[in-house]
This record gives structure tokens, sequence and C-alpha cells, in this order.
């Protein structure tokens, strides 16, 4: 359940971006520990080369991909 979860969301950052696996882990990382949601300072430093919507379409994959029951 959590490798079809993974692979869902990856594909989906896959589909908007060319970002690296390590990259794609860190990010569903940063997400697990916002409850979805991508701090400012992650977006600073870690993803500064995310524009807002880029940023947005990521978080909307990540709720589709693990939805809060």
């Amino acid at each position: 359940d959590y490798i079809e979860r993974y692979d869902r969301f990856k594909s989906s950052v896959d589909a908007l971006l060319d970002m690296p696996a390590p990259m794609v882990d860190l990010l569903r990382g940063f997400l697990e520990q916002g409850n979805g949601t991508l701090s400012r300072r992650a977006l600073r430093n870690e993803f500064s080369a995310l524009t807002e919507e880029e940023a947005t379409l990521i978080e909307e994959a990540y709720a589709a991909a693990w939805p809060h029951d």
C-alpha cells in the first residue's frame, strides 16, 4: 500500500518536474512532517527552485496519494 501510494506521488511529481528520486523522497518527507504542506523554510531552502504553482500542485499530488481519512 505504501509503495503504491509513493509510486502514485512520484509519478505525479515526475509529470510536473524533472526531479531526482532522492529529492522526491525528501519532498515526501517534508510533506509528511507538514501534514501535506511544505513549510516556508523548506520552500526557501531545499525547494527554492519550485514556483508557487508547482508547490501547490505537489501538495495536491501528496494529498491524492495520502488522503486524510
